[in-house]
């Protein structure tokens, strides 16, 4: 996310980016090694939480845009996320391990300049909705192969946006996806999701 070359081959750019910090705890009770949390209400997170099973503790994550967070923001919307899971699941938050922070694109794109191409998180593939990139980052990366073979006497660059179009256009949809969506709809949408795919879930 925090490209050298693209700071390099853009130094003006104003990149959307969104922060996700996620906490280690250990934990009083159990959670089932299958279970999987995510979280889609503005109430407690702006972007989206999750919660994750990790060995004998639990992994709790949250996604928030990148601009006017505060420690002080933070830690509230911990704070209410740890409380909801601890009534829906009866587990207690017994001992805190350790905090991680890491940054990702927000749906900008920038496919790169002459011979000199981004793919993956430094070109802004990362899905807005899910904060997913290890298989756009794997998609650009083949499109950048086939650029490759194809680029004779045009720029690679060139040749590599033409390759990325349809994923830049899925990327951008998402974005105003995410910006436009109430909880209503993002309830709607994940269910929807869910049952193509077989898989129960509640609230």
């Amino acid at each position: 996310m925090l490209s050298s070359v693209r700071r390099v081959l853009y130094p003006s750019l104003k990149f959307s980016m969104a922060i996700v910090i996620q906490e280690f705890w250990y934990l009083d009770g159990e959670i089932a090694p299958y279970f999987y949390m995510l979280l889609l209400d503005k109430s407690i997170t702006p972007l989206y939480g999750y919660a994750i099973p990790k060995n004998s503790g639990c992994i709790v994550g949250l996604g928030m845009p990148g601009n006017k967070l505060t420690s002080s923001s933070i830690n509230t919307y911990f704070d209410k996320f740890r409380s909801l899971l601890s009534s829906e699941i009866t587990v207690k938050f017994r001992r805190f391990l350790r905090r991680e922070v890491w940054f990702i694109p927000q749906g900008d794109i920038v496919t790169g300049k002459g011979n000199v191409i981004l793919i993956g998180d430094a070109g802004g593939f990362c899905n807005p909705f899910s904060g997913e990139g290890i298989r756009l980052a794997i998609e650009t990366g083949l499109a950048a192969s086939y650029a490759l073979a194809k680029t004779k006497n045009r720029n690679y660059s060139d040749v590599y946006k033409e390759e990325v179009h349809d994923i830049s256009v899925f990327i951008s949809k998402m974005k105003d996806f995410v910006l436009t969506l109430d909880r209503n709809h993002r309830d709607e949408f994940v269910y929807k999701e869910l049952s193509k795919r077989g898989v129960m879930t509640y609230i």
